[in-house]
């Protein structure tokens, strides 16, 4: 089984998640497929000060077709503080999301033979 390394999945993340020229104030989403069938569905948008962005993330189940319409979702995050641009603000949400799965054994690898899901399902 090939081990998840979330630097990896962060820095991919930013990479892909890098917004076009000329849409700085637009809000932006991304879905991140994870190990365990799960994704994390991450939406940046213009803070307060219209020049920065925040950015929030949640853990669901299966995929979405957007942040705001994905379903079975068992966590919520949000980034922190703000950013330069809306692709930094999602990178940082997606970070919290995947450490805070980490962290409580969602992203485990599981061994061979365990049937069924980690422990988040």
């Amino acid at each position: 089984m090939k081990r998840f390394s979330f630097t990896l999945a962060v820095r991919r993340a930013a990479r892909l998640l890098r917004p076009p020229a000329g849409a700085r104030l637009a809000p932006q989403e991304s879905l991140v497929p994870l190990p365990g069938g799960y994704f994390v569905a991450a939406y940046a948008a213009p803070a307060r000060d219209r020049r920065r962005f925040v950015a929030y993330a949640k853990a669901c189940r299966g995929p979405a077709a957007s942040y705001w319409q994905a379903t079975g979702c068992f966590a919520k995050f949000a980034g922190e503080g703000e950013h330069e641009s809306a692709a930094g603000a999602l990178a940082d949400a997606m970070g919290v999301a995947l450490m805070s799965l980490m962290n409580v054994g969602c992203l485990a690898p599981q061994p061979a033979g365990h049937p069924g899901r980690p422990p988040c399902s």
